[in-house]
Order: C-alpha cells, then sequence, then structure tokens
C-alpha cells in the first residue's frame, strides 16, 4: 500500500513541478499533526512567586516535561517543537524532551526548530553537523522524533538567510551526513522579508514560490495581527495547490505582547486566538503548529497557566474536532468561561468581557447567563440583563461598558450568574480588571472556567489585621495576622492528598502552604513587606489536589501617605474628549529613584512598586529585568558590569548620584514613560555644555527632554514613531515643543521638571515656569513605554546623545502634578 502512496506523490511531483529540487517524500502519516514550539529557556515548573519573564506560571505546579506532554495530549497536542538554533544551540531541552517522551502515556513525538545564524552556508553546514552529530542516533532511528514519510522534520526559522541555491547546498551536506530530512521553512519570517512582504499578497507569494522548490513545506513561528493571517493564508491556499507534495502546516498563534518595551499586537480578550485557529483550521492545512508553549517574553502561552487557565487548548480542542474529526470532550454540566483584561486605562478602553460556552454532553442545553460587575468587597455595581444561549456549539456573548462609568473603582470583579434545568448558579469571582487612571501597563486577560473552579469558597471570610475584602489595610510591613475561615464544605469529596493554600500580593505567590487535614479554618502570622505608597493588592487562593482552584477578593495595603482624593484629566478616546475626574491618589502609579545609595547596575525605585530601571542594559531584551506585568513591576536579574560596576558617588555633603561620562545611560522598560497626564522631574549636573545630550527619552515620544549646547533646555511630545505591531505613523510627525528661557551651567546641581495635562506640555527650572506649547493626546502612545535617563532613545535599547554629568533625584509621576507639589 504505502508504494502505492509513494508512486501517487511521484506521479504528482513530476506533473506539477519539475523544478522542485527536493527529493520526494510521502506526507499523508503527517497530516494531522498538531504541534507546538517550545521555547527552551522557560521550564514548566518556572516558580511561582516570580522568574525571568514575567510573573505567570504553569496552571498546574507539578508539572515536568513528561507531565507537560500528557497535558497538552489530553486536548489533540501530538508534538512538541524545540527551538534550538545554531550556531549557539540549545541542544540540552531537545535532549531532555527525547528522554522524556518514551515515558508519556501518550505517543507525543519531538521536533527541532532551528534559526540558522551562521554568516555563511559553509558556517552552517559545519555548525549543523556539530550540533546534530550528538543526535545521529536519535534522528535515525528514535520513534519519539517527529518524522513525515519516515524522515526527520526540521522547522527553519530564517528562510530568508541564505539564497536558494544556498539551502539546496546545506540541504544536500545534512542529508548526506544525517539521512533524508524534512525541511519547512517558517512562512511568517518570507512575509516579513524582503521589503515588508507581509503588507503585500503579491510580495508575499513571490517569496513563498522562490523558496519552495527547495524547502519540502512551509510551518510558522511569529506574531501576526489577524488580517495579516487571513493574508498569509489567503495566498498560502492559493500556492500550496501548486506543491501538493510539500507540507502546509498553519500557524495559529496565542495571544503577543513583546515584554521587553511594551510594544506587540492588540488583545481583545481570546476574540485574535480563535480568529487565529479558525483561519487555519478552515483551510487546506496539512497540519498546524501552535505558537507558543510557555513564552513570557512574548507573552503567547498555549500551556494551560495561571492567566487563562485551560482556555486557548480547550478551544483548540473544540476546533480540532471540526477540523479533523476528533473527540471533543464535553462536560456532563454547563462548561462556562469567563474573560477580563488583567487592566485597562481609563477613558482609553473599554471594559470588556466574554462568557463563553462550550457544548455538553446533556439534553438540558438551554442556559440563562447574566453578567455581574462588582467592586472588589463583592458588592454589585451593574448587572446585564440576562441573555440565553445553547450549549450544543461553541458560543461567546460579548460585554463592553465605557471605563469611566467606573472611575471611581480601584477594580471592577466580574462574575456570572446562571439558570440550567431550573435552578440558579454563580461562577465564582474572576481576578479583577485593574482601572489604571495614567497607563495600560499589561494587555493580557483573565480566563476562568466551571470547569476547573473550586465552589462555595468566595464568600467564606478572611482578614489581614482585621481588615476584610475591599478594605484597606494602612500598615508600613511588619507582622500581621492573616485570619481564614473556610470551611471543608467548599473543598467536596474530590479533595483528597491535599489542600494547598496560597497567600498572593499583586497576583504572584507571597506565601503558600500544604494543609494535609483540608481544615482551613486558621490564623497565621505573616511579616509584610513595606508597601511603600503604592497600593498592593492581596487575596487567598485555594487549590485541591485535581488542581482546581478559587481566589477570594483581595485586601488592599498602601502606607497612608497618597489616600487623598486629587482631580486628574482623562482622555476619553472615543470621543477625543478631555474630562476631569476625581480619582483616589494611591491609584495612581509612580516610580521614584532617588539615587542615595549605591545599587550597582539597577536604578532602584523607592515608590513601593519595585519598578526598577537598568544602568547601562544593552542589546535584545538587556534592560526589561525580566518582567513586566503585574502592578508595573521590575525586578528580575540583572549581571554585573565587569567594566563598570557601578556610577554611583558622592558629593563632599554625603547625598549620592549617578555620573555619567557620555557613554551611559539608564533604561527602564515597558509600562514606564505615561501615555496620558505625567510629570517627570530630575536633578542634573552638567560636567559640560557645548553639545546637544538626552536627559529624558521615550521609545514612543511620549516625552523627550534635552539638554542644548548653549544650556538652554528642550522639553517635547512628538508623533509617535510606530504604533501597534509596529504600524508606520499616519501622516507628519507631530513636534510640541517648549524651551527654557533660562540655562544651566556646567558644575551645578538644577532641577527639571516637565509637566502634562493632557492639554498642554509645561516646563519648569527649578520651580520656575519656563514656558507651555498645546499637546493633544495620541493614541499610540500606550505603545512602546520604555525610558532612557541620561540619553535620548533612538529606539528599544538604542540609547543616543548620552548626558554627560551627574544626575539623581527622578521622579516619574502617573498625573500632571501642581508646581507646588513638584520636589
Amino acid at each position: 500500500m504505502r508504494s502505492v502512496i509513494v508512486a501517487a506523490v511521484l506521479a504528482v511531483y513530476a506533473a506539477t513541478n519539475a523544478e522542485d529540487m527536493r527529493p520526494p517524500f510521502d506526507k499523508s502519516d503527517y497530516k494531522g499533526t498538531v504541534a507546538v514550539q517550545v521555547n527552551p529557556w522557560f521550564p514548566l515548573n518556572k516558580p511561582p512567586k516570580h522568574a525571568l519573564g514575567g510573573p505567570n506560571i504553569a496552571y498546574r505546579r507539578d508539572l515536568d516535561w513528561c507531565k507537560g506532554m500528557e497535558l497538552c495530549a489530553e486536548y489533540g497536542v501530538n508534538a512538541f517543537v524545540p527551538e534550538i538554533n545554531e550556531p549557539s544551540a540549545w541542544t540540552g531541552v531537545w535532549r531532555e524532551l527525547l528522554d522524556a517522551a518514551p515515558n508519556c502515556k501518550s505517543d507525543m513525538k519531538v521536533g527541532m526548530f532551528f534559526g540558522f545564524y551562521s554568516k555563511s552556508p559553509d558556517a552552517a553546514i559545519a555548525s549543523m553537523k556539530k550540533i546534530l552529530g550528538k543526535f545521529r542516533e536519535d534522528l535515525k532511528e528514535n520513534p519519539h522524533v517527529l518524522r513525515a514519510g519516515g524522515h526527520p522534520v526540521m522547522v527553519v526559522y530564517t528562510p530568508y538567510r541564505y539564497k536558494p541555491e544556498e539551502w539546496t547546498k546545506i540541504f544536500n551536506a545534512l542529508d548526506a551526513e544525517f539521512g533524508r530530512m524534512v525541511y519547512l521553512a517558517n512562512f511568517r519570517s518570507l512575509a516579513m522579508a524582503r521589503g515588508g512582504a507581509a503588507k503585500s499578497e503579491e510580495k508575499f507569494e513571490a517569496e513563498l514560490r522562490r523558496l519552495l522548490p527547495v524547502f519540502d513545506g512551509v510551518s510558522n513561528y511569529g506574531s501576526a495581527g489577524v488580517a495579516s493571517q487571513r493574508m498569509c493564508a489567503k495566498v498560502l491556499e492559493r500556492v500550496m495547490k501548486d506543491f501538493p507534495q510539500k507540507i502546509y502546516e498553519g500557524g495559529i498563534h496565542s495571544t503577543y505582547t513583546c515584554h521587553y518595551h511594551m510594544g506587540g499586537l492588540e488583545v481583545n480578550l481570546s476574540r485574535e486566538w480563535r480568529e487565529s485557529v479558525g483561519i487555519y483550521c478552515s483551510g487546506c492545512a496539512d497540519s498546524e503548529m501552535l505558537t507558543n508553549l510557555f513564552d513570557h517574553y512574548e507573552n503567547s502561552l498555549v500551556l494551560p497557566c495561571y492567566e487563562r487557565e485551560d482556555f486557548l487548548l480547550r478551544y483548540l480542542e473544540w476546533a480540532l474536532s471540526k477540523w479533523r474529526g476528533r473527540v471533543f470532550h464535553r462536560s456532563k454540566e454547563p462548561e462556562i468561561v469567563l474573560a477580563n483584561h488583567n487592566m485597562i486605562q481609563l477613558g482609553r478602553e473599554n471594559l470588556d468581557f466574554e462568557i463563553m460556552v462550550f457544548p455538553i454532553d446533556s439534553n438540558a442545553k438551554e442556559l440563562s447567563v447574566t453578567l455581574q460587575l462588582c467592586d472588589t468587597a463583592g458588592k454589585v455595581l451593574k448587572e446585564f440583563p440576562p441573555r440565553k444561549v445553547k450549549m450544543d456549539d461553541f458560543r461567546c456573548e460579548t460585554y463592553s461598558v465605557p471605563s469611566v462609568e467606573f472611575a471611581g473603582e480601584r477594580g471592577i470583579v466580574p462574575r456570572v450568574k446562571y439558570v440550567w434545568r431550573g435552578k440558579e448558579h454563580q461562577t465564582g469571582y474572576n481576578p479583577m480588571t485593574l482601572v489604571s487612571p495614567s497607563l495600560r501597563s499589561y494587555r493580557m486577560y483573565w480566563a476562568r472556567s466551571t470547569r476547573n473552579h473550586l465552589r462555595n469558597v468566595e464568600r467564606a471570610p478572611w482578614t489581614l489585621d482585621g481588615v476584610g475584602a475591599g478594605g484597606t489595610l494602612v500598615t508600613k510591613g511588619g507582622q500581621t495576622v492573616f485570619v481564614s475561615d473556610f470551611v471543608t464544605s467548599g473543598w467536596s469529596g474530590k479533595a483528597q492528598g491535599y489542600a494547598r493554600q496560597t497567600i498572593k500580593r499583586d497576583w504572584t505567590d507571597f506565601f503558600s502552604t500544604i494543609d494535609q487535614t483540608h481544615k482551613l479554618n486558621c490564623t497565621q502570622v505573616m511579616d509584610l513587606p513595606n508597601p511603600g505608597a503604592a497600593l498592593h493588592f492581596w487575596h487567598l487562593e485555594l487549590e485541591n489536589v485535581h488542581g482546581r482552584k478559587a481566589a477570594t477578593l483581595p485586601v488592599w495595603t498602601t502606607d497612608g501617605s497618597r489616600l487623598r482624593t486629587v482631580k486628574m484629566p482623562v482622555w476619553l478616546a472615543a470621543e477625543d474628549k478631555i474630562a476631569d475626574f476625581p480619582i483616589e491618589e494611591a491609584r495612581v502609579p509612580f516610580w521614584w529613584y532617588p539615587c542615595r545609595r549605591d545599587t550597582r547596575n539597577v536604578l532602584i525605585d523607592e515608590s513601593g512598586y519595585m519598578h526598577n530601571g537598568s544602568v547601562n542594559g544593552s542589546g535584545y531584551g538587556g534592560g526589561h529585568l525580566g518582567y513586566m506585568g503585574y502592578n508595573h513591576y521590575h525586578n528580575g536579574i540583572v549581571n554585573t558590569a565587569k567594566k563598570k560596576p557601578t556610577l554611583f558617588r558622592k558629593d563632599s555633603d554625603g547625598r549620592g548620584h549617578l555620573h555619567m561620562d557620555g557613554t551611559d545611560h539608564v533604561i527602564v522598560m515597558g509600562g514606564t514613560a505615561f501615555s496620558g497626564a505625567s510629570t517627570y522631574e530630575i536633578s542634573v549636573r552638567p560636567s559640560q555644555l557645548g553639545e546637544e545630550m538626552g536627559i529624558f527619552g521615550s521609545g514612543n515620544n511620549q516625552i523627550s527632554l534635552d539638554l542644548l549646547s548653549d544650556g538652554r533646555v528642550r522639553a517635547a511630545r512628538r508623533g509617535e514613531n510606530e504604533g501597534i505591531a509596529g504600524a508606520k505613523r499616519k501622516g507628519a510627525m507631530v513636534n510640541r515643543e517648549v524651551v527654557s528661557t533660562e540655562k544651566l551651567e556646567a558644575g551645578r546641581w538644577t532641577r527639571l521638571a516637565v509637566v502634562y495635562d493632557l492639554r498642554r506640555l509645561r516646563l519648569y527650572i527649578d520651580g520656575k515656569f519656563q514656558g507651555e506649547v498645546d499637546s493633544h493626546p495620541i493614541r499610540n502612545q500606550e505603545w512602546e513605554t520604555h525610558l532612557m535617563i541620561g540619553a535620548k532613545c533612538k529606539w528599544v535599547w538604542e540609547p543616543i546623545a548620552k548626558f554627560k554629568g551627574d544626575i539623581r533625584r527622578i521622579r516619574i509621576y502617573g498625573r500632571n502634578l501642581s508646581p507646588d507639589e513638584l520636589l
């Protein structure tokens, strides 16, 4: 039978593409493959407190590679494809996956995903022979290696790197050394190569037709908006019909946002994921590749995770049942998923919600759902009219509310009331959507499913020093009494083995314990950190042995220094209007860098937010400090600089500062430069004049503060460099600037302040008003929000025109301060 299939493939090959440079193979056994890429630097058992890349973690705490494979296999994934690369190869995880696969209960395959980065084809051949040589026997006979027609499959991330004839040389050399392999070109990189082919069907098609003869098919890795994905799929459907002997692997993207500088794609709850799945599961693709298993840098987490539980894979499982007729494992009771954003910026974004239902295994398919929006104490603030949904297929109900309706709320907590079989039920509380008056720092979303939820625990009382849900504990840290009064019935009869109780601070683990007795009535003394002037939130989360969880409503902490109400301008983007709202000042984020002590090459934020900066951070992600995300948090590891371990100096009066010699800068990554009302303050002592030097420079021109060659100071807001996903600016560059009348002196400390109230940009020197200029808000400036200190910002990690002199007392505030509030 196999010989007949091969003969048919050969006939198609000869008839359709005589120019095909690759030997024929039978792809039939590869059809239906559902693979997920694996970035090796993010293990599945990443610590739940914090670790490189962000605070989000795997949903289950006990995962290793084998258990992770088994978990994904439950939803229809049958291959893990690790990123390896050359010449610097990540072969360790590749080996771990190959060793784990035989122990899996499912038949999981392990592929390989290579970026080729050598300067020449000959160097790439030498590098690949060295790397693959360690896996020679695996490539030859390991039954867990992902294969097509009996040949190992390799995804090539960088097909634009070499010319077609150079790829032929590379592939022929590797085939001769290790046996025939199947090479798939990353079509997303083709869409981006050679002058931005992603913007043009014709250019993309030309790239495909140029390289397909020397590859065995296409796969995908990378980020693209829905419109770009549709364009790629449209062209691929057309082109691959002319190459039926080659593999067409669809490229499904999860949500994608770059942590480094807060760039990336707009995330509209689950819509992008659902549309991406639909694009590639409705055409003629042979197989599917998912981006990405567990990647915090790029926010593409397919693995069931703390933020979205297992929704991404659960929806994929449903879609695969349509695409390939696979079994969708239906629940016996309503499976309801509620989604809401982690954070929104007041006025710029609406409060959006989704109620999604999956088909169930029951004759009672009629369901009535009602969305409730609560404050953080659980009080219902708004209830939508009930909606009827039928659980015979996947359904999604969407809701949207202008965020200014809840301008006075710290956060909005959604839940669902539903009626099934004549009885009323309620889901648990979803984690809240933070309503930020100043900054949209994190564009992801929560998804919580009734399938994964522990019932009857949210309303049980708990306190921090006597303060209950929705209340504020004013504290400067120290010993705090935590009390919970949970009843064991909340765990039901399924809770066998242990009961985990976790106290979370700003959605990251602070304290966790396993109670073998299942009794959750307890008193616990904890040593709380000083919250500073930041506003932090705490809640209790319970988890049973099956991974089902439930969380309480939050209790807030702050030091009490900012509990007053202030008037703050807010841009109502949909109406293009500016309105003033009373806002609790503790909700306004700010960063405070006094530079009073030597902290090596970390710029320490003493506001309480831990929004730290990186001194002389450089290269890909060199300044991001490992995280972005919840509560404006930057507290990762920074490597100690060997040549210049510190810029810290002290004056004769004992006051500290950072000394910059024209080769230094500080970078504070995503969520730093405010897109709305803001104040930027710094004390500077230039060592010389005579050249233009940067003091502040932001990624998307939210703020620019420069010292001119004659000693005057220029403050400016300009049009964006780019918009969402690198979109080009439309129209001419806006340039709104004000130049001081006074001049700075070399060797003398001077205080500078720039204040923006959404209407005007004002400049102050030593508290004296220097001038102002009209400046209207710009929508795209909520993207690329990193900030350079002591330099202008050319791009994410490209500081230019670096400052010569000393800096200290840097404060960046998320509202327009009045003159008497300045430092």
